[in-house]
């Protein structure tokens, strides 16, 4: 894959010879570093940034991404990280591994995952999508679909949450792991309180989630988790929601310091 980025886009980037290349999360660092290499004899001192989107030595572990593959991204990322001109990164946490891993010029600053924020429309949006009324209680999970998310569990507490909807935004839309959800609450009994429905256009997504009653952010305990502050977390405060976060310390600090929700240990769905 890595030959593949390289190959795609290095001619592309000098091409258009740039001010500054931002590279987007750890696949993209080679491409970067080698394409700012290129400009350089030529006159062009070209700087480049690593966004870096997450803790990749700490990534979880699931179908394709094995520990070889993680291994090799990890050891991309040892080798061109330290050559950027900045780093940034989501929390203050994961900054503070990057410091001590690369030990880069200039410490790791810090952009969070948050909007843009826009004014939000309090009709229709998720609750309409799964056809549900003013009076049902709505929880929400927005994002990726993986087993290391832990929206298994929040499909388990429902059984001890009578009456309580959770509507699924699952992105990618077509992911194999949210029809497996679906069946899980099927076996448990809740299947016709558990909707799957598809992802707006990002400018659209606040809005969106803003007519359910509570955001979740279940993520099991990984050690790029543990450093997170995702999207979604950002996305329902936006939206207005209280939140409900597993105990991966970074977002539960937030939470617990701001007062915006509560807080569950991770895969237990009853304390969730």
């Amino acid at each position: 894959a890595v030959i593949d980025y390289e190959n795609a886009f290095i001619d592309e980037i000098v091409a258009l010879r740039p001010d500054a290349i931002h590279a987007h999360d750890v696949e993209m660092v080679g491409v970067a570093d080698k394409a700012a290499s290129i400009l350089g004899p030529n006159g062009r001192a070209v700087p480049w940034i690593y966004d870096a989107h997450e803790f990749v030595a700490g990534l979880s572990l699931y179908g394709r991404r094995t520990a070889v593959v993680r291994a090799a991204w990890t050891d991309l990322e040892a080798t061109y990280a330290s050559r950027a001109h900045r780093i940034i990164t989501v929390s203050s946490a994961l900054a503070a591994e990057l410091r001590r891993r690369y030990r880069p010029a200039r410490p790791p600053a810090v952009v969070l995952n948050a909007p843009w924020l826009r004014p939000v429309e309090q009709v229709g949006g998720v609750r309409s999508a799964v056809g549900l009324a003013a009076s049902e209680q709505l929880i929400v999970y927005s994002g990726g679909l993986t087993p290391a998310r832990g929206v298994q569990i929040v499909v388990e507490a429902l059984q001890h949450l009578p009456d309580v909807h959770l509507a699924i935004v699952g992105v990618p839309p077509g992911s194999a792991y949210g029809p497996r959800l679906l069946a899980s609450a099927d076996e448990l009994g809740v299947a016709e309180r558990v909707h799957l429905t598809t992802p707006v256009q990002p400018s659209d997504v606040v809005s969106h989630l803003a007519t359910a009653d509570i955001g979740v952010v279940p993520f099991l305990r990984f050690p790029n988790h543990d450093v997170a502050l995702p999207n979604k977390l950002f996305e329902y405060l936006h939206a207005g929601l209280p939140v409900v976060v597993s105990d991966c310390p970074e977002q539960a600090q937030l939470v617990t310091r701001t007062g915006v929700g509560e807080v569950h240990q991770a895969g237990d769905a009853r304390d969730l």
